[in-house]
C-alpha cells in the first residue's frame, strides 16, 4: 500500500508542480518557471513532460544551446519516439549544428525504417541540404508506404533538384490526381 501512495503521491507533486510553472511561463515569469521545472526534474528525472517544459522555457528566452541539451536527453532517455529526433534536429539546425541534426534523423530512421515521420523528417532535411538523390531515394520509399500528395510533393521536389523535370512532373501530375485542392499544389506549378 505505501509503494502506491508514494508513487501517487510523486505523480500528483509532479503535475502540480508542472501547472505551477505552466502558470509562470505564460505570465512571463520564465525565471520562475525554470525553478520549477527544475525542481520537478529533480522530484522525478524520468518524467519526460518535463524536459519538454524545460526546453520550452529556453526556447523563450532563446537559449537554443541549453534547449538542445535537453533534448538531447530527451532523445538518450526515449530513442524510440521520432519526435525526440526531429525536435532535436530543429533545434540543432537553429543552432547551427546541422551534423547533429542529421545524425539524429538518420539514427531514427534506422531504428524504424517504417516510420514515417522520421522517414519524411529525413528526406525534408536532404533536400534542404541539397542532397536531391538521398531525398529522392527517401521520397520514394515514403510514396511506397503512402501514396499521398504530400509525398508526391516531395518526390517531385527531389527530382526537380536533381534535373530530373519529367520525373518531376510526373509527381506533380500523381499529386494533383490523388488530391487536385491541395494548397501547396497551386506554388508547385508556379
Amino acid at each position: 500500500f505505501q509503494g502506491i501512495y508514494n508513487s501517487a503521491f510523486l505523480d500528483i507533486a509532479h503535475r502540480t508542480i508542472l501547472a505551477a510553472a505552466s502558470v509562470a511561463e505564460s505570465n512571463g515569469d520564465l525565471v520562475e518557471a525554470e525553478r520549477l521545472v527544475r525542481r520537478a526534474v529533480r522530484l522525478d528525472p524520468d518524467r519526460l513532460k518535463s524536459y519538454m517544459s524545460l526546453s520550452s522555457i529556453f526556447r523563450a528566452r532563446n537559449e537554443l544551446a541549453s534547449a538542445l541539451e535537453v533534448h538531447k536527453i530527451l532523445l538518450e532517455k526515449q530513442p524510440e519516439n521520432p519526435l525526440n529526433a526531429i525536435n532535436l534536429a530543429a533545434v540543432a539546425m537553429q543552432v547551427g549544428q546541422v551534423s547533429i541534426a542529421e545524425q539524429a534523423l538518420e539514427k531514427a530512421v534506422s531504428r524504424d525504417r517504417s516510420n514515417l515521420m522520421a522517414k519524411t523528417a529525413l528526406a525534408k532535411f536532404r533536400l534542404a541540404a541539397g542532397e536531391f538523390d538521398a531525398c529522392r531515394d527517401l521520397a520514394a520509399e515514403i510514396v511506397e508506404q503512402l501514396p499521398s500528395a504530400e509525398s508526391y510533393l516531395l518526390l517531385a521536389a527531389a527530382y526537380e533538384g536533381a534535373g530530373q523535370s519529367e520525373a518531376a512532373e510526373a509527381a506533380l501530375g500523381r499529386a494533383r490526381e490523388l488530391d487536385p485542392e491541395h494548397p501547396m499544389l497551386g506554388e508547385a506549378s508556379e
